[in-house]
């Protein structure tokens, strides 16, 4: 059984290929870290699958929007699996840098047509620009390094940006 949700999830347990927890000076990863983002991989991965088989999947934007978020979150996780700081603030720049080759000269993201406007913003499925704000600010927290976070929502149906609340749809 274990071998087969390995094979099926992608968590690279058991000797499968799997990103690293990055050796930096401003944050020692221990082990409940990794697997937490792992269970938050596998997770992400249930909601795609689930997200193509869904009936009326198009039609349902909110469901759609959760399943993007998805996707560009562990895009994000991988980007700072492999750099060990995730990319800087502003959505346009969140693209350019998903959309460079990670270590296995793959993009982190690929961005299909119609999922930007001009100006190189990824859009939600009522066609606003997602948000996306990084924190640099890192502490201690509990005598362990904390990490730094980011914050990444789309604005929702009335596309106004309500900070992450109201209709707004976060990606935590």
């Amino acid at each position: 059984m274990k071998y087969f949700l390995s094979a099926v999830l992608g968590l690279g347990l058991y000797g499968c290929k799997t990103t690293h927890v990055p050796q930096s000076p401003n944050w020692s990863g221990d082990l409940c870290e990794a697997l937490e983002a792992k269970v938050r991989a596998a997770e992400r991965r249930i909601r795609s699958l689930e997200a193509q088989v869904y009936p009326g999947f198009k039609e349902n934007k909110e469901y759609l929007c959760d399943s993007i978020l998805e996707q560009v979150q562990l895009a994000i996780d991988e980007y700072w699996s492999e750099k060990g700081a995730y990319p800087p603030s502003g959505n346009s720049s969140l693209v350019r840098e998903l959309s460079k080759k990670n270590r296995d000269n793959l993009p982190y993201l690929q961005f299909k047509a119609g999922m930007l406007n001009e100006s190189g913003e990824l859009l939600d499925p009522w066609r606003v620009p997602f948000v996306y704000q990084y924190n640099a600010k890192t502490g201690v927290q509990g005598g362990k390094v904390r990490k730094p976070e980011y914050q990444l929502y789309s604005c929702g149906k009335n596309g106004e940006d309500d900070q992450g609340k109201g209709d707004d749809l976060p990606a935590w």
